[in-house]
């Protein structure tokens, strides 16, 4: 607090002291009249004097101190509030938790379904009532899928021709499997939790390759590239060593303090640019007060995203949108200064 705003609070204490304290002239009318009778009575006069002044002097005291004690709390609260509307940078980010699963092929996942599936039929057969095992191919199916990955560098043709092969040889077994479920005596089905977990999930891997092979195509909805985790999806990254990432998409929000909080997980891509808003607002929660600057990909600078954060006094530390201003006598300085500052606010953006 400076000067003024001293001067200020001793004026108000001052004018709160006249206000309250009686007047002068009923205590020297009070004080005559007791001399006066006290005359008359034969007692002392000095005493009743001192009491009188004492109790005065006491109570402006105590005046004095409860005002000054409640003005210098409000001006220092509202000079508090005032300081930390904004406060500390917050970064923002999203990356990709990789799962340790082996990279998919379609090739792969086929021939990975086809010998579990033989695996099930030789559980299924021992409980059935067959006398002779059904065929399955599985030497054939073998040495077929063998011959193509075995090649440094097999073409187009060759994976299409290997994918369809696999494909039937599967769709064998799932008729096979189908059959001995039919010719059991009881519908109780004689396999394990993570036999008929498997079961299912190669059910969906038929039926995604068998769309994709028919339509000429590599994608589709919800596409399982892992028998033993069916929830990991793959996830395009973009980037020039790994285009595509396997695992769990996470939202993250770190502050200067290093504490990092996870605002969004999912096995699904989602464009991380909508969680802006939100992690804003949990930051506020958690800390009383907005961020002075949110430093972020430019993946974060939508207009919706601008807005919100021009609307609560926040600096997005990223390029404007629109045309570069052009440089001139006038501005040229401060175009130098927040060329600066904006490589200084991605440095910080790189511990994420």
């Amino acid at each position: 607090m400076g000067i003024d705003v001293f001067e200020q609070l001793h004026q108000a204490i001052i004018h709160q002291i006249d206000r309250r304290t009686p007047p002068t002239t009923s205590t020297h009318d009070k004080t005559g009249s007791d001399r006066t009778s006290t005359e008359f009575s034969g007692h002392n006069l000095v005493d009743v004097d001192v009491d009188v002044d004492v109790d005065v002097d006491v109570d402006e005291a105590s005046t004095e101190v409860d005002l000054k004690n409640v003005a210098e709390e409000d001006v220092i609260d509202n000079a508090t509030s005032e300081s930390i509307q904004h406060q500390g940078c917050l970064i923002l980010d999203a990356t990709v938790t990789e799962q340790a699963i082996r990279f998919p092929t379609d090739l792969g996942l086929l021939n990975e379904s086809r010998e579990i599936t033989e695996q099930l039929i030789d559980e299924l057969y021992k409980v059935s009532s067959l006398t002779k095992k059904p065929r399955d191919y599985r030497r054939i199916a073998r040495k077929a899928y063998l011959a193509i990955v075995k090649q440094r560098r097999p073409g187009p043709k060759k994976i299409r021709k290997g994918i369809k092969e696999q494909r039937q040889y599967l769709h064998r077994n799932l008729s096979t499997i189908e059959s001995l479920l039919n010719g059991l005596p009881n519908r109780a089905i004689p396999l394990s939790p993570k036999r008929l977990k498997q079961y299912w999930v190669i059910q969906h891997i038929y039926r995604q390759q068998d769309e994709m092979y028919r339509h000429k195509t590599h994608r589709c909805d919800d596409r399982i590239v892992s028998i033993h985790q069916p929830h990991v999806r793959p996830i395009m990254r973009g980037k020039l060593n790994k285009a595509v990432e396997f695992g769990a998409k996470i939202s993250v929000s770190l502050t200067k303090q290093g504490i990092a909080k996870v605002d969004h997980i999912g096995w699904n891509a989602f464009n991380e640019s909508t969680d802006l808003e939100a992690q804003v607002e949990a930051y506020r929660q958690r800390y009383g007060y907005y961020p002075e600057v949110v430093v972020a990909d430019p993946i974060y600078g939508t207009q919706k995203n601008r807005a919100y954060l021009k609307s609560n006094a926040i600096r997005y530390a990223g390029k404007a949108l629109g045309r570069p201003k052009k440089v001139t006598e006038q501005n040229r300085e401060q175009l130098k200064r927040d060329k600066q500052q904006r490589l200084a606010d991605y440095r910080q953006r790189i511990p994420i």
